[in-house]
């Protein structure tokens, strides 16, 4: 598929902001980096023109330039309160209570610019809470957000069928327990965060390419490989054995019990358990119900390639991890 240049231009100034922001030795610069990543990756939202396009953007641009000013005045007015910062940031990744405007936007994005939202922009203010010193009054207001990210983003999923808001909530869902292993080292949250980030690529390049948008469609282009493709990509991103999704939970899990923080361990769990059910609810109406073996020719010079995609997402992170 052809790729405008000026995609890949924006897309290069929007990896060049990530690395401003790690490497900014001062919370102007980073402020600088978040700006960059803000005015790059609105004309990728602007690629898919339909008419929820400018609407989205229009959405997304003032939800990160309202927290943008907040970050600035704080930083002026010499207002570093932790709560204060930590707000901010919440706000930009769209964690709970702060995640209205996450959900509203998603279904005016094509799957390329659903990923970019859902891993590459939270990369910036995941970098900039790494930074934040970790008084008694930040982690308490870090177990807030990470309990009501893990009820809303369980809960949410389960009265849409529009698989990108699906995706969503379960983002919702993963953040609570990126943040939880904030509680822990600098270390589990960035291996949960990058073998999370291969998992949903290879399930978001599965259904960017069968084109699939909402659990009827994962009906209706239901065929042999590909159900199975992406119910084992479902399956992995949901945390179950021996799946790669299972690794990283497993390592907060263990992290956390270590600390004996049981109160927010409950919750990571409970919400893991409720959000199975929405993940059973795609992939068992896609294995149960008859499939299709026609029109094969179709799809074959891509087969090797998405077969590839996932199984190197779902399989290879974990046999890293149990053999390091």
């Amino acid at each position: 598929m052809f790729i405008h240049p000026s995609f890949m231009l924006f897309f290069s100034f929007l990896l060049f902001s990530v690395i401003f922001t790690i490497s900014s030795n001062s919370w102007l610069f980073a402020w600088i980096g978040l700006e960059m990543n803000l005015l790059s990756f609105v004309p990728i939202m602007l690629k898919k023109l339909n008419k929820y396009s400018t609407e989205v953007a229009i959405k997304y641009f003032l939800i990160q330039t309202i927290s943008s000013i907040y970050l600035l005045f704080f930083l002026f007015m010499k207002f570093y309160l932790i709560i204060t910062l930590m707000s901010v940031l919440m706000l930009k990744m769209g964690a709970a209570p702060f995640h209205q405007w996450l959900p509203s936007i998603v279904d005016g994005l094509s799957w390329p610019a659903l990923f970019i939202l859902l891993i590459l922009q939270k990369v910036n203010p995941f970098i900039l809470m790494s930074f934040l010193t970790k008084p008694t009054e930040f982690m308490y207001m870090l177990q807030l957000f990470i309990v009501s990210s893990a009820l809303i983003g369980s809960m949410g999923g389960l009265n849409h069928t529009s698989l990108r808001k699906i995706l969503v909530f379960s983002s919702i869902s993963h953040l609570s327990w990126l943040l939880a292993s904030f509680l822990v080292s600098n270390w589990v949250w960035l291996n949960y965060f990058l073998i999370y980030a291969f998992i949903l690529f290879s399930l978001i390049f599965t259904l960017h390419f069968m084109e699939m948008y909402s659990i009827n469609d994962l009906l209706l282009k239901n065929k042999t490989y590909n159900s199975a493709l992406i119910t084992l990509s479902i399956m992995s991103i949901g945390g179950l054995p021996p799946f790669s999704g299972f690794v990283p939970k497993f390592i907060v899990m263990q992290s956390l019990f270590l600390n004996n923080l049981y109160f927010i361990m409950f919750f990571l769990l409970t919400s893991t358990f409720v959000s199975l059910f929405f993940y059973a609810r795609m992939f068992l109406s896609v294995l149960l119900l008859k499939t299709s073996v026609a029109n094969y020719s179709y799809f074959y010079n891509h087969k090797m390639t998405i077969i590839f995609m996932n199984l190197s997402a779902l399989f290879f992170p974990s046999i890293f991890m149990m053999s390091m």
